[in-house]
């Protein structure tokens, strides 16, 4: 899944590219949290082997599993600091479901081939 989240990352800072571009600064800005997973998920396997050799006891799947957790906490946070910038509750609503689902739905996809890769 590495190479497609590499994808993601790429077709979203695409879009953040262009929509900074035509002067929509602010989409750009409120969207920006949407690469946090994918980048977490690539993260995970350099941080868990770090936090392996300090951390012994518990094993590797579990570590990246945390870390991608982590990505996903971070961006749901980021989500709900940055939706006070739509100007209705419905917009701040469409917003934050949109986007936590997008961020849920992949971070479930991630963590379950994670789970799949260490344990069967």
């Amino acid at each position: 899944m590495y190479i497609e989240c590499v994808a993601i990352i790429v077709v979203i800072a695409i879009v953040l590219f262009m929509a900074a571009r035509s002067g929509r600064t602010s989409f750009a800005w409120v969207s920006s949290p949407l690469l946090i997973v994918p980048a977490a998920y690539l993260l995970s396997l350099p941080v868990s082997h770090l936090l392996d050799r300090l951390l012994p006891s518990i094993s590797q799947p579990p570590l990246a599993i945390g870390v991608t957790l982590v990505g996903l906490v971070a961006a749901c946070v980021l989500y709900g600091m940055l939706c006070g910038n739509f100007p209705t509750p419905r917009a701040r609503r469409t917003y934050l479901i949109a986007c936590s689902g997008f961020s849920f739905l992949l971070a479930a996809v991630l963590i379950t081939n994670l789970i799949h890769a260490a344990y069967l």
